[in-house]
């Protein structure tokens, strides 16, 4: 699927998906997900809050199998692309992109958790959650997947487990260096904050009244692209600051050479900004961008859960939408 359409929902993809394959045994959806607050750094350690959206990902158990699992793809089979996978109970990876990795990864991560599948499931997939299009589309096929096999076998696994064994299929499994931003916000399936340092803990956000509009920019880009070349910037810059001779000790003792070792939370913008002028410029823009977005989300969490801020807070939110916060959020593109 390519852009953003409207969801068709889930009475007319059940409907559909019974009319090819009969009456399904179980079926279960997960969301898409916004990249509400602090984009880019779920993997840095520092606090998300992504928000479900209205396009979900359907899984639906259609038979019984003795031995292993079939999956379909709906989506595929339309854009005329390879579109089924068989994979024994104890599956390998078949890598270069294949689609059915994912739920490999899925299925290998249940059984290193010590879950043990009795029999096989011919599984079908449809989605309203474009790929590639920024809305967390993989996390919705694990979470959705997950779910299905956790509903179908009576795992009674939580959220937060949901969450955990998708974020290990794809990124310890399937070594795609993301985050647990993508995999949280679709298995809790609202606005939540994320605390990405362990231990790992989820709040409950009410984002009533407010309306959110997702519009197509029509940029296509995937996960394991993009996250390793921002993340080796950042280690860059890390790196050079490091070399700098006359960089203050208590500055030093909170940075580190891993793009997840700094203490972002403490960092100061102003502090930094004289030494970061003498690094590779690129390196520098993202180790802007990772404290001014910090900054902005805690700001605007204090208004999401207060409803207002003093007068000094919004004069700091002008400041930071100012040339230099702008300069730093093209950088990210």
């Amino acid at each position: 699927m390519s852009g953003l359409q409207a969801p068709r929902g889930a009475e007319t993809i059940v409907k559909g998906i019974a009319g090819e394959f009969g009456r399904p045994l179980k079926v279960v959806s997960a969301p898409g997900r916004a990249d509400f607050l602090n984009t880019h750094q779920d993997y840095k350690g520092l606090p998300v809050v992504p928000v479900a959206v209205n396009l979900r990902t359907y899984a639906a158990a259609v038979s019984k199998l003795p031995d292993g699992f079939e999956v379909v793809s709906l989506n595929l089979r339309r854009e005329g692309r390879e579109f089924q996978d068989r994979f024994p109970p104890k599956p390998q990876l078949r890598g270069r992109g294949w689609f059915g990795d994912y739920l490999r990864a899925c299925v290998i991560a249940l059984s290193e958790y010590g879950y043990e599948l009795k029999h096989g499931l011919k599984v079908v997939i449809d989605s309203d959650v474009p790929a590639g299009g920024g809305l967390g589309s993989s996390a919705a096929l694990e979470v959705a997947f997950l779910k299905l096999l956790d509903s179908y076998y009576g795992l009674e696994l939580e959220k937060s487990e949901l969450a955990e064994l998708a974020f290990k299929a794809e990124n310890a499994i399937m070594g795609i260096p993301c985050g647990r931003l993508d995999q949280y916000g679709s298995a809790y399936g609202r606005a939540i904050l994320l605390r990405t340092r362990p231990p790992y803990r989820v709040e409950e956000l009410s984002l009533e009244g407010l309306k959110l509009v997702i519009a197509d920019s029509g940029i296509k880009h995937r996960v394991a692209a993009i996250h390793p070349v921002r993340q080796a910037e950042i280690e860059q810059g890390l790196t050079q600051l490091l070399e700098l001779e006359d960089l203050p000790a208590e500055v030093r003792s909170l940075l580190g050479k891993r793009y997840w070792e700094p203490k972002w939370e403490e960092l100061k913008l102003e502090v930094l900004e004289p030494y970061l002028s003498r690094i590779d410029p690129k390196a520098a823009d993202r180790i802007r961008f990772t404290l001014l977005m910090h900054r902005s989300t805690v700001i605007a969490l204090k208004l999401i859960r207060e409803g207002s801020l003093l007068p000094d807070e919004l004069k700091e939110v002008g400041t930071e939408l100012g040339a230099g916060f702008q300069e730093a959020l093209g950088a990210v593109m």
